[in-house]
Parts: structure tokens; C-alpha cells; sequence
């Protein structure tokens, strides 16, 4: 009996220390924690705009019996302040990962008494000098605490550097051909653009930001384009350019025109590309519109003289001694429709100014009555008519009027203001959408300077009719011109006989 007695007293005291044990240890673990600390930083602390730098969160844990988990961050730019480089992606035991305006930091973790670094790469864009701040809203942990409140900055040296946000230059050119390149950078005013390694026949223009030009050797170029401003050089943009030489060819199709319109003045132009210009345009085969001929630069005009239909063949050469064929035909109508010839005449020609110019355009129909309109140009020296009539750079004359046919197709243009000097005169004849156009010009009308003697303009209901003709105009000026000379003859005697002793008493 006393035997088991003890056996149970044993056994309670062996629970008793069994359950103090355990609450020893329980009370050990709740008093175990970690205590999380941060620091933040930017290194270097001064930098020049657009150098490189990067944000430092510095961890620890000053606990030498627990360790920490779950460490979390965000860190939010300043609109200044972007990536720069590639950043550690796993320090920290964490994941940084980069947003749209800064980065985070998640599952981060330290061990007893342990510290370490979240560094992420960034750098500083700004025009003037100054220090730009950066804040860190806060850092958490499931078991460390919170650290708040944390602020760092940087000195900034103004200025951005240059950068070419263009795609690099087309990496084909062709041997003739225009190639043409537009240049566009960001970064710190004034910026230059330097080229360099161009192909012969390019060139850069830096005041639009342009490669142009046309290549005249081909080859391989190695093309680099650097800007460059007053805080750094920038990246170069680096292409190997391949200049090739395309076949010459013919870029003018078939049919050449309309069918042109028989006794009407006319004009076509060919074209060709590739090879090297200029190119030189011949007949190789068949013929041309009788009245049309072929000129060296691809131009066909004149006046065809018989309907039909023409077919030839026309020949190109390049200055690399290239050459080219093409097939082509021309019709020619038989001037059927409402349309016609068209003759201009001009009378008084020449005229004296302030005399009424009458330009007379008479249509002559090939079939039927000739109706429509008229369209007249007269160009003074400086101007021209226009295409077709004459072509230039210089301005096409604002002396323009448009009469519509009268009975007889007939079409009076009356002039009084034309000045001194010579004139070009053009007429159109317009008789439909489907009539062929009718050319006249450009023909050449004299003012000169003179009297006129007009007895026709005192009639009542006259219509206007050429006044004196050349032989009379030039009568008239001999007129005047002997007049003028008696006057100063008088003039002169005068005077000589006024300086003569006496003169006085002999009158």
C-alpha cells in the first residue's frame, strides 16, 4: 500500500514539472520578437541630370533571439526621377518589383541580428540645379513593427542630356533616288545633331532635323548619328546603310493620254526612275503623231495635224549608260463634237497705250455649231500663261477673262489700260465635257507709247475696230518726236540771241 502511495506521488510531481516546462517555454516564445529598423538613402548624393544613381532602404533586425517576416514597401518617384539600369530582383530574401511610378518591395525577411540593403538603380532629369526629395511612406512586417517617416534626397547639376527618340534611318537607299530622314531629340536646349559616315549625295540639315539628298555612289556606309548638348554627349544611333542601284525603268503607263484632239496644240510627259538621272528620252520604233516630236528630257508636243492611232516605242538612258524600252501608243481624234479650231487675231497690233486692243477669237467647227466658252490670258513681262501654253516659275498672269461664244462662234476681248511694253496673249476654247479643248497662243501684242488718232471712237453704236496701223502709228511718232526737236531748236535760239550785244535795240 505505502508502495503504491509513492509510485503516485512520483508520478504527480513528474506531471507538475512537466507542465511548468512547458509554460516556461511558452512564456519564453511570447517574449521573443524581432525589432525591425530602416534607413533610406540616395547614393551618390550629388549627381549631374540624367546621371546615374540608386535608392538605398537599409533593413535590420536588432533582436539577437527572433527573426522578422513579411517586410513590405512602396516607394513613389518624383516626376523628375525615373529607372535607370536594371534592378536586383530578390534582396533581402523580398521581390522588388518594378510600377509605373516607382517600385515595391514585398515578403521580405531577416534573421536574428541581421541586416541588408534593397538598392534599386534610378536617375534625376531636371533643367536647373537643385535637390529633389524623395519619401517612403512606410515599412511594415508581420513580427518587426513599423518604421515611418523616411526621407532622403539628392543634389541635382541641371541640364538633360541629349537622346534621339527617332527610329534609326532607313537602312536602304537607292542610287538616284531621294532619301530623306527626319531627326527628333529630347534634352537640355540648344541641342545639335551631328551625322557623320554618309553616303556621297546625302546630307544633314540641322536646323529642320533632315538627312536628305539623293545617293550618287553605291556601297555599304556606316551612318552614325550623335546629339549633343551642352550637359553630355548622347548615345550614338549607329546603321549601315545600303546603297543599291535599281534597274532603270519606265514609271509612265499606258495610254500616254486621252485621245488628243486633232489641230489642238498638245503635250506629254514621260518619266522613268532608277539608274542614275538625268535621263535622256529617243524614238526606238514606230512614229509619233504626225506634228509631235519627242525632246531629250521626255516631253512630247506639238500640234497633230492627223487623227489616228499611233504606236511606238521609246527608248531611256541613264548616266551610267543604262537603258530602257517601253511600248506606248497615242490617238489622235478626228475632231468630231462640239468642239473646233480656235484662231486668235489681235488688232491694233501694234497699239498705243490708252488705244482699245481688240482680241478677236474665232472658232471654226469641224462638226456642227461651235459653242461653249472662251478663256483669254494676257501675260506681261514677269508672268507667263499657263500649262500648257507656258511652263516656268514664274507666276501665271492675273489678266485673265472668259467670254462665251457668240453667234458665228465668235468671242471679242476688248483692252483698254494695257500698258507700255510686250505682252503674250493665250486662248482656250471650252466647248464641253466631252468636246476637245481648242488651244490658240501664245501670240505677241507691242504697246508702245504714241498719240492716237482714232475717228471711229466719236461714231455712235461703233463697235470697236483696229485703229491706225503701224505705218500710221509710226507717222504719228515722227510727229511728235520732230515737234519735240523744232521746240528745243527755238528754245536755243532764244537764248543765243539774247546773250548778243544790242539784241535789245534790234527788236
Amino acid at each position: 500500500m505505502a508502495t503504491d502511495l509513492r509510485i503516485r506521488r512520483r508520478r504527480v510531481r513528474t506531471w507538475l514539472c512537466g507542465v511548468a516546462a512547458i509554460g516556461a517555454v511558452a512564456a519564453a516564445s511570447a517574449s521573443a520578437q524581432g525589432s525591425l529598423t530602416a534607413e533610406l538613402a540616395i547614393a551618390p548624393a550629388t549627381i549631374r541630370s540624367g546621371g546615374p544613381a540608386q535608392i538605398e532602404v537599409a533593413l535590420g533586425n536588432t533582436a539577437d533571439d527572433a527573426t522578422i517576416g513579411g517586410i513590405a514597401f512602396d516607394v513613389v518617384f518624383p516626376p523628375v526621377m525615373h529607372r535607370w539600369g536594371t534592378p536586383s530582383l530578390n534582396p533581402c530574401g523580398g521581390v522588388v518589383t518594378e510600377t509605373a511610378t516607382g517600385f515595391r518591395f514585398r515578403n521580405g525577411s531577416l534573421g536574428a541580428s541581421a541586416s541588408c540593403v534593397v538598392t534599386f538603380p534610378i536617375t534625376v532629369e531636371q533643367d536647373d540645379d537643385g535637390d529633389v526629395a524623395l519619401t517612403l511612406g512606410a515599412v511594415s512586417s508581420i513580427d518587426g513593427g513599423t518604421v515611418e517617416g523616411l526621407t532622403a534626397s539628392v543634389r541635382v547639376i541641371g541640364g538633360i542630356p541629349p537622346t534621339i527618340t527617332s527610329p534609326p534611318p532607313p537602312a536602304r537607299g537607292y542610287l538616284g533616288l531621294v532619301y530623306r530622314h527626319v531627326v527628333t531629340v529630347t534634352g537640355s536646349a540648344p541641342v545639335a545633331v551631328e551625322a557623320s559616315g554618309l553616303p556621297p549625295g546625302l546630307a544633314y540639315d540641322d536646323a529642320t532635323r533632315t538627312l536628305s539628298g539623293k545617293p550618287t555612289q553605291a556601297g555599304e556606309f556606316l551612318m552614325t548619328l550623335r546629339a549633343v548638348n551642352h550637359v553630355a554627349f548622347g548615345t550614338a544611333q549607329r546603321v549601315v546603310v545600303v546603297v543599291i542601284n535599281p534597274p532603270l525603268q519606265f514609271t509612265s503607263v499606258a495610254p500616254l493620254s486621252p485621245p488628243l484632239p486633232v489641230l489642238v496644240p498638245a503635250a506629254v510627259v514621260v518619266e522613268a526612275a532608277g539608274g542614275l538621272a538625268p535621263y535622256a528620252f529617243e524614238l526606238a520604233g514606230g512614229s509619233l503623231p504626225p506634228g509631235l516630236v519627242l525632246g531629250r528630257s521626255g516631253k512630247i508636243g506639238g500640234v497633230p495635224t492627223a487623227p489616228g492611232t499611233f504606236r511606238f516605242t521609246l527608248r531611256v538612258r541613264d548616266r551610267l549608260f543604262q537603258s530602257a524600252t517601253q511600248d506606248y501608243e497615242l490617238v489622235v481624234g478626228d475632231g468630231t463634237g462640239s468642239g473646233g479650231v480656235l484662231a486668235l487675231d489681235l488688232a491694233p497690233n501694234p497699239a498705243v497705250i490708252g488705244q482699245s486692243v481688240v482680241m478677236t477669237a474665232t472658232v471654226a467647227s469641224l462638226s456642227g455649231t461651235p459653242t461653249g466658252v472662251v478663256d483669254l490670258w494676257v501675260a506681261a513681262r514677269g508672268t507667263r500663261c499657263p500649262d500648257p501654253f507656258e511652263s516656268g516659275d514664274a507666276p501665271v498672269t492675273s489678266i485673265a477673262r472668259t467670254l462665251p461664244l457668240a453667234s458665228g462662234g465668235v468671242a471679242h476681248f476688248v483692252f483698254t489700260d494695257l500698258g507700255a511694253g510686250t505682252f503674250r496673249v493665250c486662248a482656250r476654247h471650252r466647248g464641253g465635257a466631252d468636246a476637245p479643248v481648242a488651244m490658240a497662243g501664245p501670240l505677241e501684242l507691242y504697246v508702245i507709247k504714241g498719240v492716237v488718232l482714232d475717228a471711229d471712237k466719236a461714231m455712235d453704236g461703233a463697235v470697236p475696230v483696229p485703229g491706225p496701223g503701224p505705218l500710221m502709228l509710226v507717222f504719228v511718232a515722227c510727229a511728235v518726236a520732230f515737234a519735240g526737236a523744232l521746240r528745243l531748236r527755238r528754245r536755243s535760239a532764244r537764248r543765243a540771241d539774247q546773250q548778243l550785244p544790242g539784241a535789245a535795240q534790234r527788236r
